[in-house]
């Protein structure tokens, strides 16, 4: 089988896994995973992170240190992974859901129309004009890698005070290179960033998640909450609900590890994209997703556009031929358990959740086996 989007694991990778056993340390507590936050750091260039077991516990314990609660309301996008729509109910919020771009990021013309004809300010905060609830902060998704033009909503947002949680997951090593954030990581642009070590992320630990903020007090309360609250270990001692979040130092270790072949992997995610690229350019009954020019993107997983009706049965032949492939997540408005919720001007994730095909991505991705996928492609 030819895998979507599977780990690449070295040697290296198990001896600091294995090395890790051997010095004892495999719970949340001791030093791997203390030096897996300052890794980060660095690498981010963020002044703190806290460790996750995963990323959808760091989008949970981010939106209640913002005060997410039953009479509050979270922007986010109906096309991404259901884990930031669940971590607004895991705090008891609403979500409000947007329409994608052409990149599947949110649109963030319908969101400034959305705050400029739907909400009003008042006593400090944007206020929903439907519902009388406050809308404490916008989820900015980088889907597929692709990174979201932060320069105008940023500026909107703070007058607003509405708070940017970027749900950085697949964009691990998304650079900005044009605009007010050039140079800037995604994730690091917002007030609280998350990024994901899942096993098909870019980097992977098993499991993993990272929360990054320049905010001291943000990180501090998440390392509190995220420890299960503990204010006297001596004698157990908890004066708030605390949460069993710590990323083990096993998982920390593979990260640490595979951090250090974050750049190799970069290059061979763009090597995979550019061939992918070159192949598909005359097709056409097959496009390419390209991403934004105003980023240098990690192209952690490649999407084409496949003809309307096509999307089913080319899935089922790709399977025949033993390659996995995938649509997109069907939209979050369009989940059962969401559809109660307000929705504003969804048009194009529509016509994405009929047409957009995840193809195979992985770092370890063979010549070959990307001449298979091409061949599969070409045969429709």
């Amino acid at each position: 089988m030819i895998s979507l989007n599977e780990p690449n694991i070295s040697k290296k990778d198990i001896k600091s896994v294995i090395k890790t056993l051997n010095d004892n340390w495999v719970s949340s507590s001791g030093p791997i995973v203390n030096m897996f936050e300052k890794k980060i750091c660095k690498y981010s260039s963020v002044k703190n992170a806290v460790a996750f077991v995963n990323a959808t516990s760091a989008l949970q314990i981010a939106l209640k240190l913002i005060g997410t609660n039953n009479k509050t309301e979270i922007i986010v996008p109906t096309v991404t992974f259901v884990a930031p729509v669940n971590a607004i109910i895991y705090n008891s919020g609403s979500p409000i859901f947007m329409d994608v771009d052409k990149y599947f990021n949110i649109d963030l013309n319908k969101t400034l129309e959305f705050l400029d004809k739907k909400t009003k300010f008042k006593n400090g905060y944007t206020i929903n004009k439907k519902t009388g609830k406050k809308i404490l902060a916008i989820i900015i998704v980088h889907v597929w890698g692709n990174a979201v033009f932060l320069d105008d909503i940023k500026k909107i947002c703070k007058r607003k005070n509405i708070k940017i949680i970027e749900d950085a997951s697949e964009s691990l090593g998304t650079k900005y290179k044009l605009g007010k954030f050039k140079n800037h990581m995604t994730g690091t642009v917002g007030d609280i960033g998350i990024y994901s070590f899942n096993g098909n992320k870019i980097i992977t630990g098993g499991n993993g998640g990272v929360l990054v903020t320049n905010n001291s007090k943000i990180a501090k309360k998440a390392k509190y909450l995220s420890s299960q609250a503990i204010d006297d270990s001596d004698f157990y001692i908890h004066k708030k609900i605390g949460y069993n979040f710590r990323l083990s130092s096993l998982n920390a270790a593979l990260c640490i590890s595979q951090l250090s072949n974050l750049n190799n992997f970069l290059k061979k995610k763009k090597s995979i994209y550019n061939e992918y690229k070159k192949k598909l350019i005359n097709n056409l009954n097959f496009r390419l997703v390209e991403p934004p020019l105003y980023a240098n993107n990690n192209h952690w997983m490649n999407v084409v556009i496949v003809r309307k009706g096509k999307l089913k049965s080319l899935i089922e032949r790709m399977k025949k031929k033993r390659i996995q492939a995938r649509a997109m997540w069907l939209p979050n408005h369009l989940q059962k358990p969401y559809r109660k919720y307000e929705t504003y001007k969804i048009s194009f994730a529509n016509y994405l959740k009929n047409t957009a095909l995840c193809i195979p991505s992985s770092t370890n991705l063979s010549a070959l086996n990307i001449n298979k996928v091409l061949s599969a492609l070409k045969n429709d």
